[in-house]
């Protein structure tokens, strides 16, 4: 699916109205992050989660939650995407509208957000890491190592992700409305996942009809 339509957008806005929506990208082109801004600028958009490694304790609320002065720190410990709209303009959109923000990808064991963990251990490598494991469900044995380990397993990312959006937002994540979560389309992709209920969506309890790729 290319850009979205007007008649797309206008689905969309009124799907989140009654619940939220899943959003596939290609990380590499504009089209899925277009679409969610124009659903900020009209105030469609309560929530936002994005594909980035969950923040540590020391960036974010108790319930996961960006915190809004911690953002330029985040992000200067994050590799992002190549994109005309990046991972911080969407952010900046959204935060712009009092909009929460989460982050709901694993992070590598290597992260330079180690050291941005706990700011009265600096250096401790294992604070972040002991958060970031606690989210790891069965079908990974321990954070990936690197970029490329971690391309390997987005079906098990799929897990990690509704796990931690789960114990951030509660189990109603899957009716929360106005929520938009954003990940690279293979994570909504049932063939490439190797079965629908392995998808982010169905992990996250959210229908099918909820799901849009756009890339």
């Amino acid at each position: 699916m290319p850009a979205a339509t007007p008649q797309q957008i206008d689905a969309m806005e009124v799907l989140l109205k009654s619940g939220p929506l899943v959003i596939g990208e290609d990380h590499e082109l504009a089209y899925a992050r277009s679409a969610i801004q124009e659903l900020i600028a009209r105030k469609a958009v309560s929530f936002l989660s994005i594909e980035t490694p969950i923040g540590p304790l020391g960036l974010v609320r108790s319930d996961g939650q960006l915190r809004k002065e911690k953002v330029s720190a985040y992000f200067g410990a994050i590799s992002g995407h190549h994109n005309t709209i990046t991972t911080r303009d969407l952010v900046d959109s959204a935060i712009a509208q009092t909009i929460p923000v989460y982050c709901h990808d694993v992070p590598l064991k290597t992260s330079p957000l180690n050291r941005l963990a706990d700011p009265e251990k600096p250096g401790d490598l294992d604070v972040y890491r002991n958060q970031a494991k606690a989210h790891l469900p069965n079908s990974m044995r321990n954070l990936p190592m690197r970029d490329s380990t971690a391309a390997k397993q987005f079906v098990q990312r799929n897990e990690y992700s509704a796990n931690y959006l789960k114990t951030k937002l509660g189990a109603g994540v899957r009716v929360l409305f106005n929520l938009i979560v954003l990940a690279g389309a293979d994570h909504l992709d049932g063939e490439k996942c190797g079965g629908n209920e392995r998808t982010l969506q169905a992990r996250l309890g959210v229908a099918n009809e909820r799901a849009f790729t756009f890339c």
